[in-house]
């Protein structure tokens, strides 16, 4: 959701909003809006036409390239950020537990161990949605023309 805003920066709000993924959420849209130029979409590139391999120099053949580069790299974080938010909040409240524990107050230790595991079972079920995404996006062409099986 935030790429452009540093792990460090969104670790430190989380830990200021107490370990609240709302309140985090929120006060980065509030005080970390995207740059003027994030929104602007990239070019595609374009590849030259290949000679097909039989010798036929007039038929060219386009590969099919399965795209890489900043495109591939902002589609990643925009899909994986909620996720690793979820992680940080798992983190974070895996972290405040052992602290409970140790100093003797089980209970919040036992509260907040059951929270981390929601955010942790959470963030696995957005990181398999987010593959799927991420694969299915780029591979689309190959699918479309039934080379996948």
């Amino acid at each position: 959701l935030f790429p452009w805003v540093s792990g460090t920066d969104i670790s430190t709000l989380f830990r200021k909003n107490r370990c609240s993924l709302e309140r985090t959420t929120e006060e980065l849209r509030r005080t970390k809006p995207p740059p003027p130029d994030w929104s602007q979409p990239l070019k595609p590139r374009t590849q030259a036409p290949h000679r097909s391999l039989d010798n036929n120099k007039d038929s060219p053949v386009v590969p099919r390239w399965v795209e890489t580069g900043e495109n591939v790299s902002t589609l990643y974080a925009e899909l994986r950020e909620e996720a690793r938010m979820l992680a940080l909040a798992r983190n974070q409240c895996f972290m405040n537990a052992t602290k409970a524990f140790v100093s003797g107050n089980k209970a919040l230790a036992k509260e907040l161990g059951r929270e981390g595991r929601a955010y942790n079972s959470r963030m696995k079920e957005l990181h398999q949605h987010a593959a799927a995404q991420i694969f299915a996006r780029r591979n689309r062409e190959v699918a479309l023309s039934g080379l996948d099986g």
